[in-house]
């Protein structure tokens, strides 16, 4: 049954781009169609696809995830025997609904493991980032910042390794920028962070991308440096 049920996340792997997609430029209507479809699905699989989007949704206020949704993700990330790529993206996802303790416990497993290492060298650049991504954020949001720096450190290398792309390199700046901020290193972090919101403004991000990343950084900087870290009003397109 468990080989059946990781053919099946294999099978379904490449839902995850268009899930991916429509989270980052923010797009509600996408997500919450996929929702629809596989709320009307049986099994495992669909329910943890229910879930995942849910998240989503939640992050973008537009949905609410349950505490009896949160325990049922507890109890499968529990009895993963084998992980696949769909496991480690479900988990980078779930990391800011999960209990700390548990979600460090977790962490600290796949390291030792090396499964994340392992699988991220065979999966999409895309998919490594916004696992670590999200474990980065977690981190700084609870003040491991000297975790979140290590962390950063092996993203930068692994982004290294890649084809540079303007998407990555601004979240790369971004979370350089916010760690060295809340590290107290506020002016070069600020003008990271700043040129990683002037590569989305030039490149025509979406207008609730942008506003997303703003709602999110207000919870650290200022409303004068965040006005700042957003004032475009010299750059003329």
């Amino acid at each position: 049954m468990l080989i059946l049920f990781h053919k099946c996340n294999e099978n379904n792997n490449d839902l995850l781009p268009s899930f991916q997609k429509a989270y980052q430029s923010g797009d509600i209507v996408v997500l919450k169609s996929h929702l629809r479809l596989w709320q009307h699905k049986q099994g495992k699989f669909a329910e943890l696809q229910v879930i995942q989007l849910k998240m989503m949704l939640t992050t973008l206020n537009a949905d609410n995830i349950t505490k009896k949704e949160i325990l049922i993700l507890e109890d499968y990330f529990k009895n993963i025997s084998n992980w696949t790529f769909f496991e480690l993206y479900l988990f980078g996802h779930a990391m800011p609904f999960l209990y700390e303790k548990f979600m460090f416990h977790l962490f600290q497993e796949l390291h030792q493991k090396s499964i994340l290492y392992d699988n991220f060298r065979y999966d999409s650049f895309s998919m490594l980032f916004y696992i670590y991504n999200n474990i980065i954020l977690f981190m700084l949001e609870h003040d491991h910042l000297d975790t979140a720096d290590l962390l950063i450190q092996k993203l930068t290398y692994y982004f290294n390794q890649q084809e540079k792309d303007y998407y990555h390199r601004a979240r790369l700046f971004n979370l350089q920028g916010l760690a060295l901020y809340l590290q107290g290193k506020k002016e070069i972090g600020l003008s990271l962070i700043k040129r990683s919101n002037l590569i989305s403004y030039l490149s025509e991000h979406s207008s609730t991308f942008i506003n997303n990343e703003k709602n999110y950084l207000s919870k650290y900087l200022t409303a004068n440096e965040l006005n700042n870290v957003f004032n475009f009003s010299k750059i003329k397109l």
